[in-house]
């Protein structure tokens, strides 16, 4: 009998001790994040953009995290502005709808993000990915690439109008 309220001692005693460690899983997203804040992103926990339809419906908010990498102005005005969609935009990846506030390039990117990505947010500042991190330190890379392949894309000069000379 002794034994047995020894053992439940030390069950009680090295329970908590187990439950306060963290999961692989956890373990995983700890790394994700350490890796991309290596890469220059800066991470949030936040709830993901739904699409109109899961708003009307009123589902659920699913909880994720948002990635950003900020960039330069380059002569872009730095003002941020969520009704302005030549300031902020957010291009959505569910059901195929697509946002009407979205640049081409904008969906063309996310199109060749990873497909767990849900949202790609641009705004004069930075450019964010919304996800649930079920990705790899290769796809943080890729998806850096990808955002600064697409900032220069959007920096681009354009091309000089043709002058008809006399």
């Amino acid at each position: 009998m002794n034994y047995l309220i020894i053992v439940f001692v030390v069950a009680v005693a090295v329970g908590p001790i187990f439950w306060m460690m963290p999961s692989p899983r956890q373990k995983r997203q700890a790394a994700l994040r350490d890796y991309a804040l290596s890469l220059g992103f800066q991470m949030k926990i936040c709830d993901l953009p739904q699409s109109h339809r899961s708003r009307v419906r009123k589902d659920q908010q699913q909880e994720g995290i948002v990635y950003r990498l900020m960039v330069k102005p380059r002569g872009r005005k730095a003002t941020l502005s969520h009704t302005d969609p030549a300031n902020y935009m957010l291009c959505q990846r569910e059901n195929n709808e697509q946002t009407d506030n979205c640049l081409p390039q904008l969906r063309q990117a996310l199109a060749q993000l990873p497909e767990h990505i849900v949202a790609l947010e641009y705004n004069k500042l930075w450019f964010g990915v919304y996800w649930q991190e079920r990705g790899s330190e290769q796809d943080i890379a890729a998806i850096k690439a990808q955002l600064l392949q697409l900032d220069d894309l959007l920096n681009q000069e354009p091309a000089p109008a043709a002058s008809h000379g006399c």
